[in-house]
């Protein structure tokens, strides 16, 4: 992904997000009412438990866990050493950055929970931006781009289960009644876009090639900064 289509995206990412903070502080809008009557239409004893656990895989402790096992696994597998730790301490930057900003957010526009919805047990926290789906959208994204600093071929598999992970952890949110839809939307953006502002702040190393192989015991790195 160029560096100039980064920042495009990065900035409407960051527009959407603005937009929504400052709609929100006059309450439920009109799409949040529509995202519940809609929603409402499908809610069934089947379906209510699938988002549930749905819901449950965009957890913080959960996708905590699997960031861990997956920076582990870069650091174990991936070659050499430098670069794979360099894209580990990325997508920890990514996930540590979500976490912390949506707390501090959450904080900051104290917006309450959707009264006399919820299917399951009301967090105690705000619900502006929504965690799981800053979060898991923040994973997607952050998930893409490693892949991509790592010149993995055939990125799409990669981006359509992100987005489908993203978009069902959010929809699973406002359908059991914990999230308005703006919520939602606001933490996929904020999400998408700390991955994205990483991306750019954080430089990305290369290994020297020599027809087509690392060569053995080469210690030399290369920096390319995306910016």
């Amino acid at each position: 992904m160029s560096p100039q289509r980064v920042r495009y995206i990065l900035t409407i990412t960051v527009a959407v997000s603005i937009a929504l903070a400052a709609y929100q502080q006059r309450g439920p809008t009109h799409a949040d009412a529509l995202a519940f009557g809609w929603l409402n239409e499908f809610r069934v004893s089947w379906l209510t438990e699938t988002m549930e656990h749905i819901t449950a895989l965009g957890g913080g402790r959960l996708l905590s866990v699997v960031s861990l096992c997956i920076a582990l696994g870069l650091l174990r597998f991936a070659t050499p050493r430098a670069i794979s730790a360099s894209h580990a301490v990325y997508f920890g930057s990514v996930m540590l950055l979500a976490g912390t900003s949506n707390e501090l957010l959450k904080r900051l526009f104290a917006r309450p929970r959707p009264h006399g919805l919820a299917l399951i047990d009301l967090p105690h926290s705000f619900a502006f931006p929504s965690g799981h789906s800053q979060a898991a959208a923040a994973f997607g994204a952050g998930l893409l781009l490693v892949a991509a600093r790592m010149d993995l071929p055939r990125l799409l598999p990669l981006a359509i289960f992100g987005g489908a992970f993203a978009l069902l952890v959010g929809c699973s949110r406002v359908y059991l009644g914990v999230h308005y839809a703006t919520d939602v939307v606001a933490g996929w953006s904020l999400g998408a876009a700390g991955a994205l502002a990483v991306h750019v702040s954080y430089p990305t190393v290369h290994a020297p090639r020599s027809g087509g192989r690392i060569p053995r015991g080469s210690n030399k790195l290369v920096q390319r900064r995306t910016d």
